[in-house]
């Protein structure tokens, strides 16, 4: 059985991220998931936001 995800608005995420909205669109340029209900108006599913974010997290291991 399905379930709906978490939904969330562009100025929800640009709040939560911090980012202003120009920025916000730059990461959608460079694959961060969105539907595009209609032109100018989209909404970010969290769960394929958070998949995105965590497949871009920089992980820096200490060396000597």
């Amino acid at each position: 059985m399905r379930s709906f995800q978490e939904i969330i608005n562009e100025k929800e995420l640009t709040d939560l991220l911090g980012l202003k909205k120009g920025n916000l669109r730059e990461l959608c340029k460079k694959g961060l998931p969105f539907v595009q209900l209609s032109k100018g108006h989209r909404v970010y599913l969290v769960n394929d936001v958070i998949e995105w974010l965590e497949k871009r997290t920089e992980r820096r291991t200490e060396t000597g």
